[in-house]
């Protein structure tokens, strides 16, 4: 289960790199990426959770952390907290555009980071 959800959220962050994202409304800005199943779960982990999140990943890579790493993090989390195989894939879908926004708007710096990571093959 591991490997098929950090591929999702992998591909989710390379993807959601590729499309101009400007600094502004974080919120905003998420909300409009959304599918209407990642709406639901952002509506589940609510505003300050996702912008923990993106926060956190910009506190990661300022550390050193590459992006494998950090969602590596993000989705054993995820793991832990169970589910479906269909609920793991839309939820690191959602975790990698919080991490891709979030990183636009809080640390750009790391925007080619992002774009230089490469999928995980299965």
């Amino acid at each position: 289960m591991l490997k098929p959800t950090l591929t999702t959220l992998t591909t989710a962050l390379i993807l959601l790199t590729a499309i101009p994202v400007k600094a502004g409304n974080f919120e905003t800005q998420l909300q409009q990426k959304l599918t209407p199943e990642e709406a639901q779960i952002h509506k589940q982990m609510g505003n300050a959770k996702a912008n923990q999140i993106a926060r956190d990943a910009c506190t990661a890579f300022d550390s050193g952390s590459t992006v494998t790493e950090f969602a590596t993090k993000i989705v054993l989390a995820m793991i832990s907290e169970g589910g479906t195989q269909e609920q793991m894939v839309a939820k690191a879908s959602y975790s990698g555009k919080v991490i891709a926004v979030g990183v636009a708007n809080f640390c750009p710096k790391h925007l080619q980071k992002l774009q230089e990571t490469q999928v995980p093959t299965l």
